[in-house]
């Protein structure tokens, strides 16, 4: 496993001798940059892991060098380093980016702190690029997800106890809505008649399943609904809960099942005659099989 790199910008030659050893014992490799590589540097190499700046009153402008190189490469942590009685000037560089800072010159025993500094700045990168890591995940799954939504024929909806806080195109045509505007905040009674087919109260019904899909976790059930213009359908609906950035919602998927419904009320009806004509009929009447049994 190769060392973490620390870039050391001076401002001044006076530095301790001993920076060499502590960079070797805390386990990073220390490349020194001359007060002259400094004013010339352009950009810092991509292999670089801390960046330490030193500022003195004598030499380079750490302030400028910090300015001129932190802004470009910002996944890169900062340090700065300067004389003792120079605070004010280590807090504006902590405005300016830099990440910590150092007082101390080529006699101060301070200089001994630089090892865990550069520990803490190792430890922030790293935290920072799990974090980066994290984020580009979710935006990738959160993508693939609004693929999905966007793309299903199905009429797909995400709301919480109060209403709808989103919808694909499908959930617009099967409602009638024209816009995602107009639907969202509605209610999921607002898309109902007011009495569902055995004659609840569309509302308390409604608030009823959201109540059970948020306690259980999902749930299934047929609905009556209600398209913009006073159409009613039948529908089956989907309800799946879960947390979306840190807020429980539920996903609502809702399938027109008006067809379905209406042949099944056809084929009972047509049951019903049949047995009706039968029971009914004073003439006797059998079946027979193949075998005439």
């Amino acid at each position: 496993v190769s060392k973490p790199r620390i870039l050391f910008l001076q401002s001044g030659s006076d530095l301790p001798a001993s920076l060499g050893p502590w960079g070797e014992a805390g386990g990073y490799a220390v490349e020194m940059l001359s007060p002259a590589e400094v004013e010339v540097l352009e950009v810092i190499p991509g292999d670089v892991d801390v960046v330490a700046v030193e500022h003195t009153s004598s030499g380079v402008d750490g302030l400028a060098t910090l300015k001129r190189l932190a802004l470009p490469s910002p996944s890169i942590p900062f340090i700065f380093v300067t004389e003792p009685g120079q605070e004010e000037t280590a807090v504006e560089a902590l405005q300016m980016g830099a990440v910590d800072y150092l007082l101390c010159d080529a006699e101060s025993p301070h200089f001994e702190l630089f090892p865990a500094t550069i520990n803490q700045a190792l430890q922030r990168k790293r935290l920072l690029e799990e974090k980066r890591e994290t984020e580009a995940a979710l935006r990738e799954s959160e993508d693939r997800y609004r693929t999905v939504f966007e793309s299903s024929a199905d009429a797909i909806m995400l709301l919480d106890a109060r209403g709808f806080l989103d919808c694909n195109n499908a959930t617009l045509a099967l409602f009638g809505y024209p816009d995602r505007e107009s639907f969202i905040g509605c209610h999921p009674a607002d898309l109902s008649p007011d009495l569902q087919s055995e004659g609840a109260d569309s509302r308390i019904e409604a608030d009823k399943r959201l109540a059970q899909a948020f306690t259980e976790g999902s749930c299934r059930f047929k609905w009556l609904h209600q398209r913009r213009d006073g159409r009613a359908f039948h529908a089956e609906v989907w309800l799946t809960a879960f947390s979306l950035n840190q807020r429980p919602v539920l996903q609502a998927t809702v399938r027109d099942i008006t067809e379905q419904v209406q042949a099944e009320e056809a084929i009972r009806e047509a049951n019903e005659f049949l047995s009706t004509v039968i029971e009914t009929c004073a003439t006797a009447i059998f079946t027979v099989d193949e075998a005439r049994r």
